[in-house]
């Protein structure tokens, strides 16, 4: 229980890391009625499992629409691209910091975390990209 998690684990928090971040950033409201750490952990595991299904929804979407034409995104789709680029970037500059200073610990989900921040970072330049083409043609 106390020791360090299980690979297994780490495996699950790292491909399901962008589901555990939102589970994580909503309780932080509900902290106070929270009031052990065992309470906390089981709460952020059960809004992750439910976190879970639209995390992949959006991946699988997002997989089929990659060879679709795209539209002329709009101003909240820019902002949320850009958003994405600069979270992606900070979130890939500090795991890879993390790595860096303490390599021993959690390993494996940071590496997934990782792989997630560099995927993150591609896609939003990839559309960052498109638009500037586009925005080229006539």
């Amino acid at each position: 229980m106390d020791g360090p998690p299980s690979l297994a684990e780490q495996v699950a928090l790292g491909v399901n890391a962008p589901a555990v971040l939102a589970a994580t950033l909503l309780l932080v409201p509900f902290d106070s009625l929270l009031p052990n750490g065992a309470s906390k952990e089981l709460a952020a595991h059960v809004l992750a499992a439910f976190s879970l299904l639209p995390l992949w929804y959006f991946v699988g979407r997002r997989l089929d629409r990659r060879t679709a034409v795209l539209a002329r995104a709009s101003l909240v789709v820019r902002i949320l691209t850009v958003s994405l680029l600069a979270a992606g970037s900070l979130v890939a500059l500090l795991i890879t910091a993390s790595l860096l200073i303490r390599f021993g610990e959690l390993v494996a989900a940071r590496l997934l975390i990782l792989v997630w921040a560099t995927a993150s970072i591609w896609a939003a330049s990839r559309r960052l990209r498109l638009w500037r083409i586009s925005a080229a043609m006539p």
